[in-house]
């Protein structure tokens, strides 16, 4: 775990029933799962963790659970993001405290700091907070800052451990481009983020990996291993299955898809979005799911 992070690091979900409640053991049985299924880290809570919806106490105890449960077999990457400063700051501590191996944060998105300064003292403030190394989160606006690949130069130089960024602006392609071309000193890894349709041409550009969420993370593992190996064909092929099946999931309007998918692999038990109206997917959506996990049954590992 002291090798700069590689490969495909898995955004875990946040499984909630019609209560609105987590289901604390879906949760640690999809850690368990991404441990199992080849993949390269485990990233909880972000964006499709559905965090900002996550009450503080649940973000704490989250993190004990999810370290619990990967225990070391994968590096855990712990999201610290808040609202101010004095947020973010005591949950790097926490996640600190429940022995996560790095953390992950945008800067504040309700409102947003004024001048860049402010941004690199956020980012210094975790890393005293916390002592751990950091990826930037570098998300678009609304929420997110869309920070500079030269902003995101000066919050390396000046926070050392700054360490990582997960570049997920639309056009990925330009935008990481515009950071790898950068060759900014101190920086890690840099990963791709979203949805990975362009897994195999991202790591052509020399991308470290990418950072998702996934109802098929196994098969994402699979196709960054086959990149790694310079199984171009290969792995563009399973990448074209595997498209399918996150176009099925993105159909949905929603991470619906994503949580649907996992429970028809039997690894989450409801697929509830928090704050959402009650929603059944119906019978189309259903099938072309379990249409699109037929096809890629052979490189699906057994739950």
């Amino acid at each position: 775990m002291n090798n700069p992070y590689r490969g495909f690091f898995t955004i875990l979900n946040t499984p909630f029933n019609v209560q609105g409640e987590i289901i604390w053991a879906d949760l640690e049985r999809l850690a368990d799962f991404v441990c199992r299924s080849g993949c390269h880290g485990v990233v909880w809570p972000v964006n499709d963790s559905e965090f900002s919806l996550l009450s503080f106490p649940e973000r704490l105890e989250g993190f004990q659970r999810v370290v619990a449960a990967v225990n070391r077999r994968l590096p855990v990457i712990l999201g610290v993001p808040d609202t101010s400063k004095q947020g973010a700051v005591a949950l790097s501590e926490a996640a600190a405290r429940a022995g996560a191996d790095a953390v992950i944060a945008m800067p504040p998105w309700h409102t947003k700091l004024g001048t860049r300064e402010q941004i690199v003292d956020y980012y210094r403030a975790i890393a005293d907070a916390s002592g751990l190394p950091i990826c930037i989160q570098n998300f678009s606006a609304p929420m997110g800052s869309d920070l500079t690949a030269d902003a995101v130069a000066e919050i390396c130089e000046k926070v050392p451990l700054a360490q990582y960024i997960k570049e997920e602006r639309i056009p990925q392609g330009d935008w990481l481009g515009s950071v790898i071309n950068r060759r900014i000193p101190g920086l890690k890894s840099i990963f791709g983020g979203g949805i990975c349709f362009s897994m195999v041409d991202l790591h052509r550009r020399g991308t470290a990996g990418n950072i998702a969420s996934s109802g098929a993370p196994d098969v994402h593992a699979r196709v960054w291993n086959l990149m790694e190996a310079g199984e171009v064909e290969e792995a563009q092929r399973i990448q074209t299955l595997l498209n399918n099946l996150m176009r099925a999931e993105i159909s949905t309007q929603s991470l619906h898809g994503v949580k649907q998918g996992l429970m028809l692999r039997g690894i989450f038990t409801a697929a509830v979005m928090r704050n959402q109206a009650p929603r059944t997917l119906d019978a189309f959506y259903v099938q072309e799911l379990q249409r699109c996990l037929a096809q890629l049954e052979p490189y699906l590992v057994k739950v």
